[in-house]
């Protein structure tokens, strides 16, 4: 079976609509690989892992025959919007999750300007000016 193979972008901001700022990073999966195993392996994204790991997203996302997508926050962004992972029941965190999600394999660098349905319904708007990736009009 073909594996899942995902692009991967950190950016802050995206969780619940806050803005980013310049500690983020955008980064594409090397290998196309599967991107449970790449969050998994990331220190900063510890809090992501957490909260896939606790939804069960992370077993899907490592699962074969699907691409996507994933605008991830980082443990700064967490901090940042102030998201305590403990307060939000599993629901509550499962589609803060899923709004990072879009279904397809985007290589994020060269990633075209348009909306974007997420993988819980809602839109997403992404403005590349060939040196910065914009999502919703704030987060980088």
């Amino acid at each position: 079976m073909m594996k899942n193979y995902l692009s991967f972008v950190v950016l802050a901001g995206m969780l619940l609509l806050s803005s980013c700022n310049d500690e983020d990073e955008v980064r594409t999966v090397p290998n196309g690989g599967p991107i449970g195993a790449y969050v998994t392996a990331k220190a900063n994204l510890s809090t992501l892992e957490s909260a896939l790991a606790r939804t069960g997203l992370l077993n899907t996302l490592n699962e074969s025959g699907a691409s996507f997508t994933l605008y991830a926050p980082s443990d700064l962004a967490f901090e940042n919007a102030g998201i305590n992972l403990g307060s939000l029941s599993d629901a509550e965190l499962e589609q803060i999750l899923l709004y990072h999600v879009v279904l397809g394999d985007e290589n994020t660098i060269q990633a075209r300007t348009g909306v974007r349905e997420t993988a819980n319904g809602q839109v997403l708007t992404v403005v590349n000016n060939g040196q910065t990736l914009t999502l919703n009009g704030t987060a980088q």
